[in-house]
């Protein structure tokens, strides 16, 4: 690299020339980088990387960027010279195989490694020595050992660096521009959520200053877009001091619902979704009427009638809590019987969750100032009991804001954490473990001697080892403060991981939530960022892109019939063999996910070394139960109710990304086709549950960054149920399930 020259054959990164063209050049793994070809002259001021001069050229593997030249591209070729270029990523687009150009994200501008955020990273294609998964060990092999990355130096666990440089080890890259963190706010609640439907997870935050603010919503537009604020429509235009919200589909009409909540004596909000990522508010539906001091909510069917039921933690005023039953098409009743609704506690936030495994959701409410929490066993019909006792959790008088369900020891049961906070003074969180609806505080956990003014706080399976980890938002302290993420050793034991994220230090957090961005098959992490005190500055919200290692995962997303549609208090049960030992993993799927946050609600399962997963089984709230045996990983996984064939998906092709969207529709559906690589034609299909193609069409993308066309449900003729939309023309076939109803 750096390079300069002039005119007459001179300047380019490498220069070759022969005669008639009987000379035939490789080269292989080259970083072509910052070179200069200027001027005129004969054949001056072209091929600012290469300049190819009656010779034969075979490029495989290559990074050509950031080169100059006072005309034409990167690459030039004169007198009868010839250029075959392959699986390079190349500044201006190349032809060729595999080619691409793709911003190459140098870790340095010394030697020019690669970050682990690179698409040069595992985009190497075969070659001498560098073949993807044959057995062949490549130059530098990917972070997986299954495929070679471009240029000289490649990415983290490279087989070679050059001496004085370390890899990149930090497992999170922090965002620092764009509109999703460098908006300033005072937010409260985090929410993953696929708002429109097109495959990719939404960011929700609310904000909630005393004078109010209105709310934001960042649309996500896949891999190598930045997520785009929504600036218009009811969800983000009403300015109220904003706490708590969570998003499910409430009235079963396929689109997803909210519901945000206010403090200081104000109304809540209600917005049903009306397609597109539009939401419309309901000013009439009980949940919307009134004065309260609301702090969260969260969706849950309490009496498994298929309608999700929705619960309001109040923390001032009346204080008592509130419960509204679903009778469906939208209308609501308010409950005003029972201890759930009669206690008058100082309430942050409420979780339902089936702790004792009796197919029904229970509720768990975390108090503050000094009180203890509640936990309410539900007997299916929708009747709760107050338990108390040694035996309950969060019975020691401390201040919980926050409380997140998880098996944090596989062994078969919801495990609970909660999050403690005096108003800036700190107080230790506390662990408690599940034996058959019984707890016991873990006080070796690990989780326990922090300290901490904590809030937020959300599991996570981060590096994909096969158990779940946790993050902890803190706020509301003296100085700044430092969020908590904690690593897990399997057995439901927690370390602070200091290594992963470089720096979690803010002035102040509240809610946290863990969704997965860009497919990749590993949680991403988000903070709500809050205004300490009142004189405190803006800040900023945070996002950490997790860049992912080479553990195996298995997504599993869930759509309800008979039961609520987005699955709310569905269990999930994965097992797969992990370091030579069989594992059984639990999910279960939740609108809240801690105080303030909502993890997304596909479930997400990190299978650490496992080629397989020998079983994946779904309970649903209420209704069917399905299970699989030797379910691939490392893909989406969709399964209906009642459908005896579940679809399987996978994003894993390198030249594309499908989308397809609204889904599930009635009436016309798009499909949006990313192109990743050079292909000149693609093939669609649409096949029923049978496998039957009900729809093929031949497509030309040759020279296209995307391709997009709308279908009529009426014109293809497609009858209620479950289709799969499969693409191909390079690599595997890439499938997305379409959804008729």
């Amino acid at each position: 690299s750096y390079n300069e020259g002039g005119q007459d054959f001179g300047g380019a990164g490498l220069w070759f020339t022969g005669t008639n063209n009987q000379t035939v050049v490789e080269i292989f793994n080259n970083t072509i980088v910052r070179n200069k070809c200027l001027g005129a002259g004969n054949f001056g001021g072209k091929g600012g990387g290469i300049f190819v001069f009656s010779i034969k050229l075979e490029t495989r593997n290559n990074i050509i960027w950031g080169n100059t030249q006072t005309s034409g591209g990167p690459i030039a070729r004169l007198i009868g010279g010839t250029v075959s270029a392959e699986f390079s990523d190349i500044e201006g687009g190349y032809p060729g195989l595999g080619n691409f150009s793709l911003d190459p994200l140098f870790a340095d501008t010394a030697f020019f490694s690669l970050s682990p955020a690179s698409p040069c990273v595992d985009a190497a294609g075969e070659g001498e020595g560098d073949l993807t998964i044959d057995g062949v060990e490549p130059v530098f092999p990917s972070r997986c050992g299954l495929r070679g990355d471009l240029g000289a130096y490649g990415g983290p666990g490279a087989s070679a660096l050059p001496s004085g440089l370390e890899p990149i080890t930090r497992l999170f890259q922090k965002f620092t521009t764009g509109a999703l963190v460098s908006t300033p706010s005072d937010s409260r609640s985090v929410n993953f959520a696929d708002v429109n439907g097109d495959g990719w997870e939404d960011i929700f935050f609310t904000n909630g200053p005393q004078s109010g603010a209105a709310n934001f919503l960042y649309l996500n537009g896949g891999p190598g877009t930045a997520f785009s604020p929504v600036a218009s429509g009811d969800i983000v235009s009403h300015a109220e001091p904003f706490d708590g919200a969570t998003f499910a589909d409430a009235d079963n009409d396929g689109l997803l619902d909210a519901f945000a909540v206010t403090w200081y004596g104000r109304k809540n909000y209600l917005y049903f979704g009306s397609g597109g990522g539009a939401f419309t508010y309901d000013p009439a539906a009980p949940p919307s009427i009134g004065n309260t001091y609301s702090e969260t909510a969260s969706w849950g069917d309490m009496d498994n009638d298929g309608d999700l039921d929705l619960y309001v933690a109040n923390s001032d005023g009346d204080k008592r809590n509130l419960l509204f039953r679903n009778d469906g098409n939208r209308v609501f009743t308010k409950v005003t019987d029972g201890p759930p609704v009669n206690d008058a506690d100082a309430s942050r936030s409420v979780n339902w969750a089936d702790y004792d495994g009796d197919g029904d959701l229970d509720l768990f409410v975390a108090n503050e100032a000094n009180q203890p929490d509640a936990l309410y066993q539900n007997d299916g019909a929708g009747t709760f009991t107050r338990i108390t006792g040694s035996t309950a959790p969060g019975q020691d008088n401390l201040s919980t804001m926050s409380s997140s369900w998880g098996d944090v020891d596989n062994d078969g049961d919801l495990d609970l954490f909660v999050a403690n906070a005096g108003y800036f003074s700190e107080q230790n969180n506390q662990l408690f473990l599940n034996e058959n609806g019984t707890f016991t505080e873990a006080t070796n956990s690990g989780l326990a001697a922090d300290g901490g003014c904590s809030y937020g706080s959300g599991f996570g399976d981060y590096d994909n080892d096969g158990d779940l980890d946790l993050v902890v938002a803190n706020g509301y302290c003296t100085g700044s403060t430092v969020n908590f993420l904690y690593q897990n050793d399997g057995q439901g034991h927690f370390t602070r991981d200091l290594e992963s994220i470089a720096n979690l230090s803010t002035p102040c957090s509240f809610g946290a939530a863990w969704g997965d961005v860009n497919n990749d098959g590993f949680p991403d992490l988000a903070i709500a960022t809050c205004k300490n005190t009142s004189n405190s500055p803006l800040e900023g919200n945070q996002f950490f892109l997790n860049s992912g290692n080479c553990n195996r995962w298995l997504k599993v997303k869930l759509a309800g019939t008979r039961s609520n549609r987005s699955a709310i208090g569905a269990k999930i049960w994965v097992t797969a063999t992990i370091g030579g030992q069989q594992v059984t993993q639990l999910r279960e799927i939740s609108a809240q996910s801690g105080y303030c946050g909502q993890n997304s609600l596909i479930a997400h399962f990190g299978l650490g070394d496992a080629e397989i997963a020998d079983e994946v089984r779904v309970k649903f709230l209420g209704g069917a139960d399905t299970a699989l045996t030797e379910v691939p990983v490392n893909q989406l996984l969709e399964i209906t109710e009642a459908i005896t064939t579940p679809v399987r998906e996978t994003y894993e092709n390198e030249a594309f990304a499908v989308n397809v969207f609204p889904n599930p529709t009635s009436e016309v559906f798009q499909v949006e086709i990313a192109m990743l690589r050079p292909v000149a034609r693609l093939r669609l299909r649409l096949l029923d549950v049978a496998g039957k193609a009900v729809l093929e069409k031949e497509i030309s993308t040759a020279g296209m960054g995307s391709w997009q066309e709308s279908f009529s449900v009426r014109e293809i003729g497609l009858g209620r149920g479950v289709y799969w939309l499969e693409a191909s023309g390079y690599g595997r076939p890439v499938a997305r399930m379409v959804e008729v109803f």
